[in-house]
């Protein structure tokens, strides 16, 4: 009994671990990306559609 809540509690810790791990990659992914977005030059916002920048950053970014 005791070891089987011992497994629960730890599996629960782990998980939820690696989901706060893999969030603050996410988040730190998507700063960066959008940071070498801005470091483009002015003629590379011509050829993307401004309705598509965020949704193309948050595709990209899950991609990774």
């Amino acid at each position: 009994m005791l070891v089987g809540l011992g497994t629960m509690l730890m599996s629960f810790t782990m998980f939820s671990t690696w989901m706060r791990t893999g969030e603050r990659q996410a988040i730190e992914f998507r700063k960066n990306y959008f940071s070498k977005i801005l470091s483009q030059e002015i003629g590379w916002f011509d050829t993307i559609n401004p309705n598509e920048l965020a949704s193309k950053v948050a595709n990209e970014t899950f991609d990774i």
